[in-house]
């Protein structure tokens, strides 16, 4: 009772998501001054190229450096790339809706919202040779919890976001907790829990100024 969501998923994601009782720890995780690393696992539509390759090295770069968009300036750092995981993709159905764009409903009824939105995947996938693309793995670290962060990120290098689970947060691991399954934080997660919460005072936590 009385569990708060620290950050949030958008409706196209899944993965690891906090809860808390504490507003200080909420605060303090969400904080920018804390730049609490946030781990990405995505999938995308497009090739990253091998190790050796320009392309690979290109991705890396630019992720590294930052890109600006429409939507601001975004970063973060590549941790492993590997292409060609169509094979080991279990989400097969693309959507246009999942990607770096905005999804709204435009006051459509759910149901009418669905069939629109079969429309478009339909043609979309009939636009392009489904069975010659080329999908990939990234795993992406972000300290920064901006809306649609990772996929607006990919989008502008032209690797659009087919799958996105959030792996780690903090020193905080997914694991092999399922979907719509929970688990406490264990006592080494709960350490850092208040090691960040230490932190952020210390560096002026606005919420403890106004104590």
């Amino acid at each position: 009772e009385g569990f708060q969501p620290i950050g949030r998923l958008d409706r196209h994601s899944h993965g690891l998501l906090l809860f808390s009782t504490d507003g200080r720890l909420t605060s303090a995780l969400l904080s920018p001054r804390t730049c609490i690393p946030r781990v990405y696992e995505i999938i995308v539509r497009g090739d990253v190229g091998n190790e050796n390759d320009d392309i690979h090295h290109e991705i890396m770069r630019r992720v590294k450096e930052g890109v600006q968009t429409d939507y601001g300036f975004f970063e973060g750092t590549i941790i492993a790339m590997k292409r060609d995981v169509k094979n080991d993709y279990a989400h097969q159905k693309c959507s246009i809706d999942s990607g770096g764009r905005r999804n709204d409903k435009h006051g459509l009824s759910p149901d009418e919202f669905a069939k629109k939105s079969a429309k478009r995947i339909k043609k979309s996938c009939s636009d392009r040779n489904v069975k010659d693309e080329v999908l990939s793995c990234i795993r992406v670290e972000v300290k920064e919890g901006k809306k649609r962060q990772v996929r607006r990120l990919f989008a502008a290098l032209d690797l659009f976001v087919l799958d996105l689970q959030r792996i780690k947060y903090g020193n905080i691991d997914l694991g092999d907790v399922s979907i719509g399954s929970w688990r406490f934080v264990n006592c080494e997660e709960a350490t850092y829990c208040q090691k960040v919460v230490s932190s952020w005072v210390q560096h002026g936590a606005g919420w403890d100024k106004m104590k």
